[in-house]
């Protein structure tokens, strides 16, 4: 747990003349066309090799038009400059997946891979809810004020799964819990190791074993956890939490990001293993200025969900749910293994940041003659780029931003 904490500012004299004299957000790329903000390609924002603005609209690079973000080379482009405003109280639900129309037009290709929703600026007083198979990006050339709370988190039971959770390629080198084993799933890997699965009691052969952590290079959502052997149907491990980038000229935060992977499901009955919990995922801010409200603290996090129960050797008794993080300030709860004198193990709690003690996801615990625990998932990653050096306000993050 981190708290960034300080007075309430705002920059409003900006030399990068953004609207207002407030920063914008504008991708410094110098291989864009003639830029508009100079004659004949000489703008403030600097001459590029091709003598353009860093918001070109000529033809010489490979993002031409109107172009925004830096972090993790997320870089949005559009024809011309959005000018429509988002002046609204009302909650809103976002479809990530391709062909939305809940998504902007954009005009790069690598944009393609997310579902942007942009503004000339956001005034937003409400909720927003995301899900889909695409990372979403809320973007304001200018500034993107916000009260309210943001969830792009999985949820157990598969109820929800987060933009851009469980992308290709996740998890590699992890091994699931041998056959007939009964060990519980592994924890999803992303910013930290995923937890093991519980052993089964039976054989007692080791249960799934997490991916190790390794350095995390784009920008994505988290990992799902693995499956308890045996599988049973209607029974998933947990999903990996979404992935959110806020690109702005200034921000102005009030509320809550929530990113966190899911709880695995507990295993169903007759000595099965319990479903590992998904890794939490990953938020991004890229901005100038990036201020947290002062009179209230507010809660950005992408913790790991806990890992289900094993069930019973006897008696059909079916192991408890792993549950979805709430807070910053711990791992989500493993389930309960089923009771009894062949009892299955308790799934393992998911992981917060490593300032609160818990590095890695944690282990489940192993099955009394029955199904082992699942293991818990990692805690995802929070980044701050675009130049904001510091964060005032009063906001709790886990796990800690990582640049």
């Amino acid at each position: 747990m981190t708290a960034w904490v300080g007075a309430c500012s705002f920059n409003a004299n900006s030399a990068d003349g953004g609207p207002g004299g407030h920063h914008d957000a504008r991708h410094d790329d110098s291989t864009g066309g003639s830029g508009s903000d100079g004659s004949d390609g000489s703008g403030s924002d600097g001459s590029g090799s091709d003598g353009s603005g860093s918001n070109g609209s000529g033809s010489g690079g490979s993002n031409s038009g109107f172009c925004y973000g830096s972090g993790f080379d997320v870089v949005v482009c559009f024809d011309s400059e959005p000018t429509n405003v988002i002046v609204t109280s009302v909650s809103r639900t976002i479809n990530t997946d391709p062909g939305s129309k809940d998504c902007s037009q954009t005009s790069n290709a690598s944009a393609a891979a997310y579902c942007v929703v942009a503004a000339s600026t956001w005034t937003f007083a409400g909720n927003i809810n995301a899900a889909g198979s695409r990372p979403l990006v809320l973007l304001a050339v200018g500034d993107f004020i916000f009260s309210g709370n943001i969830d792009v988190s999985s949820h157990g039971a598969g109820d929800q799964i987060g933009p851009g959770a469980d992308p290709d390629g996740c998890n590699p080198g992890a091994t699931a819990p041998g056959a007939g084993s009964r060990g519980g799933g592994f924890g999803g890997t992303f910013g930290s190791r995923g937890g093991n699965g519980g052993a089964g009691g039976v054989s007692g052969s080791a249960g799934g074993q997490a991916a190790p952590a390794s350095a995390i290079t784009a920008f994505r959502g988290g990992c799902p956890g693995g499956q308890g052997e045996p599988a049973s149907s209607g029974t998933p491990a947990g999903h990996g939490g979404g992935a959110i980038d806020i690109i702005a000229g200034d921000i102005q935060f009030n509320g809550s990001i929530d990113a966190s992977g899911a709880g695995g499901t507990g295993a169903g009955p007759s000595n099965r293993g319990g479903n590992g919990g998904g890794a939490g995922g990953m938020i991004m801010f890229d901005t100038k200025t990036l201020t947290f409200n002062a009179m209230s603290t507010s809660l950005v996090f992408a913790n790991g969900g806990g890992g289900g129960g094993g069930s019973s050797g006897s008696g059909g008794s079916t192991g408890g749910p792993g549950h979805d993080p709430t807070t910053p300030t711990g791992g989500a709860n493993g389930g309960g293994g089923a009771m009894g004198t062949a009892g299955g193990g308790n799934g393992g709690d998911g992981a917060a940041g490593a300032q609160n003690g818990q590095a890695a996801g944690n282990a489940g615990a192993a099955g009394n003659q029955a199904g082992g625990g699942g293991g818990g998932g990692a805690f995802g990653a929070i980044y701050v780029f675009g130049g904001a050096s510091d964060h005032p306000g009063h906001v709790t993050v886990s796990p800690a931003v990582a640049n």
